[in-house]
């Protein structure tokens, strides 16, 4: 008689991953072995531990695990269990870690448009190769430095574009342990820049003010412009809507269109593309007469030269001298002088 049949029951030799972390979400966790039979079942022994649908072959299940927050650490048995009652088990197959935890992020807000920014993250258990990710879209994250097992360092990059406003701030590491910090970060509204006045100067211009309109300026906001030769000697906030931006033009600037941009303390950035354009300086060729004697009374002085403008100036180092109206072409300046001083002088043109 056949009183009863006895099946070759499953065996295991692998299941990976073996270790996973507190606050692991649906990682695939795949059991290689033999005897798999369809209705085979998956069981855990750790608590907080919670399975999904199992994909099963005759050598091979592949599981999604998810670890809660709260489940049981060290090391837990792994299970297969046929439908007709065979089973086998892995002693410590699968080992439950302790997840990292997020506390804090220096600094935690950040203009839209900062760009390649280092951001430190304070927390627990955080592990070599852990991994940072900021909730939403705008956020981009190049580098996550591990410092120790409480300190992160993160680069990252604010799009001018990112929605303003708090976000979560997730740290996973490779056992896929994760925690994050609901609104840990928040993208702050960036400064705009709509206009500068003066729009232009010249060459060889010393210590020029120009006003810049816009929003969102705040205290320690920092002016550039595109390029070299155009230094910026300081910046004043006038109020959120108006700076005062003193720049030097080297003499050797190049000419042409210069893009301003400002960045506030926060980062947060803000270009206008045609800030300032730099005009070609004017030069001088040569001065008639290049002496007069003390006395000399309403003397024309001719200046000759390439770039001069109606409205430019001239000066002339010597004390008592005194300039009349002068006549302007482009390339030439005709101007009456007295001259009470005989004596080595200079001339400088401006504009």
């Amino acid at each position: 008689a056949t009183g009863l049949t006895v099946n070759a029951g499953p065996k295991i030799t692998s299941a990976t991953p073996t270790s996973l972390a507190r606050g692991a979400s649906a990682q695939t966790m795949t059991i290689v072995g033999t005897g798999f039979v369809a209705g085979a079942t998956v069981a855990i022994s750790a608590t907080g531990v919670t399975l999904g649908t199992a994909t099963i072959t005759a050598t091979q299940i592949t599981i999604p695990v998810t670890v809660s927050a709260a489940a049981t650490l060290g090391a837990a048995d792994v299970t297969i269990t046929n439908p007709d009652g065979g089973r086998r088990t892995v002693t410590g197959g699968l080992t439950i870690n302790a997840g990292p935890t997020v506390t804090s992020l220096s600094p935690s807000a950040m203009g839209a448009g900062a760009a390649v920014q280092t951001v430190t993250v304070t927390g627990t258990n955080f592990v070599n190769g852990a991994a940072v990710s900021f909730s939403g879209t705008g956020i981009s994250v190049s580098t996550a430095t591990f410092v120790n097992s409480t300190q992160l360092l993160v680069n990252v990059t604010v799009a001018s574009t990112a929605t303003v406003g708090p976000r979560d701030v997730t740290v996973t590491n490779p056992d896929k342990g994760a925690s994050s910090l609901t609104g840990g970060f928040t993208v702050v509204t960036p400064p705009t820049v709509t206009s500068v006045t003066p729009a232009s100067r010249g060459q060889g211009a010393v210590s020029q003010n120009l006003v810049v309109a816009g929003t969102g300026f705040v205290a320690g906001i920092t002016a550039v412009f595109s390029g070299t030769g155009v230094t910026v000697n300081s910046v004043t906030v006038s109020s959120a809507t108006s700076l005062t931006v003193n720049v030097t033009i080297d003499a050797a600037a190049t000419t042409g269109v210069r893009s301003l941009t400002v960045t506030n303390v926060d980062k947060g950035t803000a270009t206008l593309a045609s800030g300032l354009t730099v005009n070609a300086g004017p030069t001088v060729t040569s001065t008639t007469p290049s002496a007069l004697g003390r006395g000399a009374a309403a003397q024309t002085m001719t200046i000759v030269g390439t770039g001069f403008v109606a409205g430019a100036t001239v000066a002339i180092s010597a004390t008592g001298v005194t300039l009349g109206t002068a006549t302007i072409t482009a390339t030439q300046i005709t101007i009456d002088r007295k001259s009470t001083r005989l004596n080595s002088s200079h001339l400088g043109i401006s504009y």
